[in-house]
C-alpha cells in the first residue's frame, strides 16, 4: 500500500524477501551474509566447493570399489569339490566373485534407504551432526571390512561394508547434497551444486585407480584398507565443522527486512488484494514441495521410474 510498508512474501527459490514472481537483485545477493563474514557469492564460489570436496572423499571407495574387487575376490577363495573324492580340494580352489561383489554392491541399497529415511530430518538434526555420524559409520565399516579380509570372514564384510558403511554413505550424502544444492540455489545457480557433487565424487573414485595399486603392492590387501580408512577420515574430518545451510544465516537478513520504528502497516486499499488474497496468489505461484512419502505414494512416480 502506498505510504506504508508492504509485507513481502519470501521467495522459496532464493531465501530472500521479494515481490511475488520477481528475482532478487544482484546487489542484494552479493550483500547477503554467509560464514566468515563473506558475501554469499564469494562463499558459494570458493568455499562451498572446498568443503564439498572434503566431505565427498569417502565416496572414493563407494563408487570405485571395482578397482579393488579383483584383489578382494582373490582373497576369498571358494573351494570346489574334487570330482573323484567329492571333498574340497585346496588345489582346486578357484576365485568366485559373486559373494564379495554382492557385499560391495549391497552398500548401495543401504545408502539409498538411509538417504530416503533421513532426508526429512536434516534440519532437525543438523548437517554437521549428520555428517559426523555418517563419517563415524564409514570409519567403523572400513575397519571391519579390513578385518574381514584379514581373517577371511565374508559375513563380517557384509556387516562392515554393506550395512554399516552403507548407512554412513546415506547419512553423508544427505548432509552434503542438500546444503550444497541450497547454497547454489541461493545465488540462482542450483545446477552447479549438482554438478559439483558428481564431479567431486568422480574425481575421488578416479584417484583410487592411482592410489590403490601403489598401496596394494607396498603393504598388502587388508593393510591397504586400513590405510585408506585413515586417509578418508583425515580428508573428510574438516567438513564436520564446515558444512552449513543458508537458513543458519538468514536471521540477519530477515531482521533487516522488518519495518523500523515509526513505520506502520496500513490496511489494504479498496480494490487491491489484501494479505489473504496476496498469500493465496503467492501460494499458487510457488507450490508446496512434496515430501518423499507423498512422492512414493504417487502412481506417476512409479510409472516414470519403471
Amino acid at each position: 500500500p502506498r505510504g506504508g510498508t508492504e509485507v513481502l512474501p519470501q521467495n522459496c527459490s532464493t531465501g530472500y524477501r521479494s515481490r511475488a514472481g520477481s528475482k532478487p537483485t544482484g546487489e542484494k545477493m552479493r550483500s547477503a551474509k554467509a560464514p566468515c563474514g563473506l558475501s554469499r557469492h564469494v562463499y558459494v564460489r570458493w568455499l562451498v566447493p572446498l568443503w564439498m570436496a572434503s566431505a565427498l572423499a569417502p565416496f572414493m571407495l563407494f563408487f570405485g570399489f571395482s578397482i579393488v574387487l579383483i584383489e578382494v575376490v582373490d582373497a576369498f577363495h571358494i573351494g570346489l569339490p574334487n570330482v573323484t573324492t567329492g571333498v574340497d580340494d585346496p588345489r582346486a580352489y578357484t576365485p568366485v566373485g559373486g559373494a564379495p561383489l554382492y557385499a560391495f554392491a549391497a552398500s548401495f541399497i543401504f545408502q539409498t534407504i538411509t538417504f530416503i529415511t533421513t532426508a526429512s530430518s536434516l534440519f532437525r538434526i543438523g548437517p554437521r551432526r549428520m555428517f559426523s555420524a555418517g563419517l563415524c559409520c564409514i570409519t567403523v565399516g572400513m575397519t571391519l571390512s579390513a578385518a574381514a579380509i584379514q581373517v577371511l570372514a565374508l559375513w563380517l564384510l557384509y556387516v562392515g561394508w554393506s550395512v554399516i558403511a552403507g548407512v554412513g554413505y546415506g547419512l553423508i550424502f544427505t548432509a552434503v547434497a542438500t546444503p550444497a544444492m541450497l547454497w547454489h540455489r541461493a545465488i540462482g545457480n542450483p545446477g552447479l551444486g549438482a554438478g559439483y557433487i558428481g564431479f567431486c565424487s568422480g574425481i575421488w573414485a578416479a584417484s583410487l585407480a592411482f592410489v590403490w595399486p601403489a598401496l596394494y603392492s607396498s603393504v598388502g590387501l587388508y593393510q591397504s584398507f586400513y590405510i585408506l580408512m585413515g586417509m578418508v577420515t583425515a580428508i573428510a574430518f574438516p567438513a564436520c565443522f564446515a558444512i552449513c545451510t543458508p537458513s543458519e544465516y538468514e536471521e540477519h537478513e530477515d531482521a533487516k527486512s522488518e519495518p523500523t520504528t515509526g513505520e506502520s502497516k496500513l490496511p489494504a486499499v479498496e480494490g487491491e488484494p489484501g494479505e489473504e488474497e496476496h498469500a493465496a496468489a503467492t501460494a499458487a505461484v510457488e507450490p508446496t514441495p512434496l515430501s518423499m512419502r507423498q512422492v512414493l505414494a504417487t502412481p506417476r512416480f512409479w510409472y516414470q521410474w519403471v
